[in-house]
């Protein structure tokens, strides 16, 4: 079983008219959203800091910000009849103003979030850089 890696709270940021919490994992990799992650906790978004470049983590928070926000505009598909619940298995269906809303709130997100994960990000691999992680 895979331990569940430490996380910090990056801070809370609108996603459109959400307020969303961003979390990172710094000694972990990848990334994931929840909509209503304990049945009382605001949407929340997780971005791994584990990378040797800083542009692989931007691409992540791109990634899960476009992704819920395209959830919430109700844009998002399973394939019927898959049993698998494979991430490949999402369809994404919107027409161009959809498109444009969906970016809207991804850059209502990223605009505040990206300072502060920069920070977050700086700070872990120079801990790294100097063995204290």
């Amino acid at each position: 079983m895979k331990a569940v890696p430490k996380r910090i709270r990056v801070g809370g940021f609108p996603l459109g008219h959400y307020a969303v919490d961003l979390f990172v994992w710094p000694k972990d990799r990848g990334g994931e959203y929840y909509t209503n992650p304990d049945n009382k906790s605001p949407p929340r978004i997780y971005v791994g800091l584990d990378y040797s470049s800083w542009e692989q983590c931007v691409k992540i928070l791109l990634h899960e910000t476009f992704e819920l926000a395209g959830d919430i505009h109700n844009t998002r598909y399973v394939v019927a009849g898959d049993l698998n619940h494979d991430h490949s298995d999402y369809l994404f269906v919107f027409d161009h103003v959809t498109m444009g809303r969906i970016i809207a709130y991804q850059a209502a997100f990223v605009t505040p979030a990206l300072p502060e994960l920069a920070k977050l990000y700086k700070r872990f691999h120079d801990k790294k850089k100097r063995g204290e992680s």
